[in-house]
């Protein structure tokens, strides 16, 4: 895969081309890319960071910090590599190193990209991942699992956890908070009203909802 990098066009970098180097390997550069696939992702997510110190964009906004294309080829490699893991789960050696690494490698992600983003490629994980236990028989889903969570604990474990599971809104789909830096004393009578009314029906607070999964997703998955 590194061998590859020498080959690009001078226009892409080295996070770019490494995303898209370790998408098309095969053969034995496939099996190199498994065996050291921290390595790779390591230097990767090195190689995003110094990418946005040299153009300052350290501060921008998250969508904006790397382009379509690159975002499309981390999908697809996101992609082959739960492939991997599911085809090859009962190797459990080196495939319980490359689940690892992978979560890892979007646990760093988190710290970096658009978290809405680095969410659906945890969502492509665990949707084709779950999909696949749910055919298997059960002596034989017991390993995939265990890699599942085993690549939710690595991502339960970064350190903005519970900023990243706080919801917008309330139950009902109504914002907690008010809306105004100095409410009115007849805006705060309204909020208090509201919280009363919407305490009172306990049950929409402790159901695991859709609704609720979709603004905890972390905590929705686990």
């Amino acid at each position: 895969a590194l061998a590859a990098l020498g080959n690009a066009s001078v226009g892409k970098l080295v996070h770019e081309q490494l995303a898209l180097q370790l998408t098309l390997s095969k053969d034995s550069s496939r099996d190199s890319v498994l065996e050291c696939s921290w390595f790779y992702f390591e230097l990767m997510i090195k190689a995003m960071v110094e990418h946005l110190a040299t153009a300052n964009t350290l501060n921008a906004p998250r969508k904006h910090r790397f382009s379509d294309q690159f975002n499309d080829d981390i999908l697809n490699m996101v992609a082959s590599f739960t492939g991997e893991i599911i085809s090859k789960h009962r190797k459990q050696g080196r495939i319980t190193q490359l689940n690892s690494c992978l979560a890892f490698f979007l646990h760093d992600l988190l710290s970096v990209m658009d978290r809405g983003f680095v969410f659906s490629l945890i969502r492509t994980y665990m949707k084709e991942v779950t999909a696949n236990i749910t055919i298997m028989e059960p002596e034989h889903s017991s390993v995939l699992w265990e890699l599942q969570i085993d690549f939710l604990r690595i991502i339960s474990s970064h350190e903005h956890f519970i900023p990243l599971n706080l919801p917008q809104y309330g139950p009902a789909g109504f914002t907690s908070g008010s809306s105004s830096p100095t409410p009115s004393l007849r805006s705060i009578d309204s909020a208090s009203s509201f919280i009363s009314t919407m305490m009172g029906d306990r049950s929409s607070w402790a159901e695991l909802s859709s609704e609720f999964r979709r603004q905890h997703f972390l905590v929705g998955l686990c």
